[in-house]
């Protein structure tokens, strides 16, 4: 057998601007976080779950028409 080897993760995504990440914990919900989150960090936040065994993630957009018109 073959002895067990673990990745190094860097803590915090490296992302270019205007991109800011925001990680929650195991437990978080990453959607419902970029929504109470949208109106004060805007367009560009990512947030994701650190999770191992998921990927969860929520990324705030602000698109330039209304939905409604």
């Amino acid at each position: 057998m073959s002895p067990v080897t673990r990745a190094v993760f860097a803590p915090e995504l490296a992302l270019p601007p205007p991109y800011q990440a925001v990680r929650l914990r195991e437990s978080g919900d990453a959607f419902a976080h970029a929504i109470a989150l949208a109106s004060q960090r805007g367009a560009g936040t990512l947030v994701y779950v650190g999770r191992f065994d998921v990927a969860e993630f929520a990324v705030v957009l602000e698109p330039a028409d209304p939905l409604e018109r």
